[in-house]
């Protein structure tokens, strides 16, 4: 048996293949490979697939970057203000840098990334749970949880990498899969905050309980974030279990920089359309939502308190975004739009309507033309089921539609985070539209 390094046996664990790694490959088109084509696969045994399928959800509810949400939320920082925008834009520039090394790379095991990314989360949250324990003043905690901000970007960029390139291999509904588990991350934050406002009497009762509670809650919080990420740990070792009974693909070398950028550009050109819907999706949601959302005031003040109220959105939005990627994998709705891009795009661009829409509502409490709340939450329910609905089908049909579909789920993951990062950019200037015409 032949002397291997450490490296290389703990690499070995995570091969997808009887090989320790692949590599990373640019497929040639020929008469019998053309865009569109059946992908010939092994099928997988129902319990197979759904091991698969939930396993794929834990890796996606892994991503718990989100998660920092609610220590934001139960911490003096919330008044601090561009807290929010700067963490999101801090998440993309380090997931667009972690993508653009990895579509760079001469090889890589994707799996691999995922596991030590996981690996890393476990211990990061770990971290944070304990850290809600310490006397830190409120200037070094601020800039710990900055530093967290950053660390958490990376690891979850990494491991978002490996996922969506990882599930290539499998048949296209486990990107949804992957999708809906960030969702149901993204909902937990705003149900918290849910109890912990309607179980206080007043508003200042509320920020007193969060202030009291927060320790309590955060640590529970990030406790549990890092068994997820424990559990999704193990899901991730079982698909690479599973992952051997489907059929080898083709791998070959590529050792030139100039031949990683024709790969990529070849990529973006077969793509394009679905590229381009995907950040759309993303550019039109992080433009309004939470800048223009967290704005809004209800028109009446005796249902609700206004805390309650933005907490209240926050929920509709999330439980609506995690509805449309859910609905995204039911057969009927997957067969009828993932074959055919040109209506993701259609759908996709139509969503523009949004942003005067949600200018008319009540923002900062200077008078809604349409006088009703539940205008505005019946929005909110538009706006994240077409979200979680299109931002799901994008990525599903790009690995329908790709020769190539491990490369194919990394780049449009990095799609994905373009959006988000330029929705995060455009959000200011549609906050600043907003204040000066209303």
């Amino acid at each position: 048996m032949p002397n291997l390094s450490l490296k290389s046996r703990f690499a070995s664990l995570f091969s997808t293949r009887d090989s320790p790694g692949y590599t990373m490959v640019e497929q040639e088109s020929t008469a019998h490979s053309t865009i569109g084509s059946p992908h010939v696969q092994k099928e997988l045994t129902s319990v197979q697939n759904a091991l698969a399928y939930i396993s794929f959800m834990l890796v996606g509810m892994s991503r718990y970057a989100v998660a920092l949400e609610l220590l934001y939320r139960c911490s003096e920082f919330l008044e601090l203000k561009g807290v929010e925008y700067l963490r999101k834009l801090d998440k993309c520039v380090f997931y667009y840098r972690e993508f653009t090394q990895h579509l760079s790379a001469h090889k890589g095991n994707l799996a691999l990334r995922s596991s030590i990314a996981l690996g890393f989360n476990i211990v990061l949250f770990f971290v944070i749970a304990g850290s809600t324990f310490t006397n830190f003043s409120a200037n070094a905690y601020f800039g710990f949880i900055i530093f967290m901000c950053i660390l958490s970007a990376c690891s979850t960029g990494l491991m978002q990498n490996g996922a969506f390139g990882f599930c290539g291999l499998f048949p296209t509904i486990h990107a949804q899969a992957i999708m809906t588990g960030q969702g149901i991350a993204g909902i937990l934050p705003s149900v918290v905050q849910i109890i912990l406002l309607t179980t206080s009497k007043s508003k200042h009762d509320a920020k007193n309980h969060l202030e009291e509670a927060s320790a309590r809650i955060a640590f529970a919080y990030f406790l549990t974030a890092s068994a997820i990420s424990l559990l999704a740990f193990f899901a991730n070792a079982l698909l690479i279990r599973i992952s051997k009974d489907l059929p080898p693909h083709p791998f070959i070398t590529t050792t030139s920089d100039s031949t990683s950028f024709h790969r990529l550009w070849k990529l973006f050109k077969q793509l394009l359309p679905l590229s381009i819907s995907v950040v759309a999706v993303f550019l039109v949601t992080l433009s309004i939502f939470p800048g223009i959302t967290s704005s809004v005031t209800p028109v009446s003040s005796r249902p609700l308190r206004k805390d309650i109220f933005i907490s209240l959105g926050f929920l509709v939005w999330n439980a609506s975004d995690l509805l449309g990627r859910t609905v995204a994998g039911l057969k009927p709705v997957s067969k009828a739009l993932v074959p055919h891009p040109r209506y993701i795009s259609i759908l996709t661009w139509s969503r523009v309507i949004f942003i005067p829409l949600f200018i008319l509502c009540n923002i900062y409490d200077k008078g809604s033309v349409i006088k009703s709340d539940v205008f505005f939450f019946f929005l909110l329910t538009l706006n994240g089921l077409s979200n979680g609905l299109l931002g799901s089908l994008c990525i599903m049909s790009a690995l329908e539609m790709s020769n190539n579909r491990q490369d194919a789920g990394g780049f449009m993951s990095l799609m994905l985070c373009l959006g988000l990062a330029l929705g995060s950019c455009v959000s200011f200037a549609v906050v600043a539209v907003a204040k000066s015409i209303r």
